[in-house]
């Protein structure tokens, strides 16, 4: 399973979160990885699911303190990108 590079609306609905948000998201990101590295470290499908997570993380870090918007969109977008990261813990 190949992941790809998010593409620049997708990086703008990632960072339109909020500082407490982004922070909330970043703490669930790294509680997922801490909890499947324990059992999962060195198979392909979970190194390709730390892939993705470090996409995400560094678009949220790079995002700090510069919310641009708010609103349904933003929030459907991050919440597609939490479904994908399920998709892979269940494939």
């Amino acid at each position: 399973m190949s992941v790809t590079l998010p593409d620049p609306l997708q990086i703008q609905m990632l960072q339109c979160m909020n500082d407490k948000e982004r922070k909330e998201l970043l703490g669930v990101l790294k509680y997922i990885e801490d909890t499947l590295l324990k059992n999962w470290n060195g198979y392909g499908g979970f190194e390709e699911l730390q892939e993705k997570i470090l996409r995400l993380r560094m678009i949220l870090e790079e995002s700090d303190g510069k919310a641009t918007a708010q609103g349904k969109q933003c929030y459907t977008y991050v919440l597609f990108q939490l479904q994908m990261v399920c998709v892979y813990l269940i494939n």
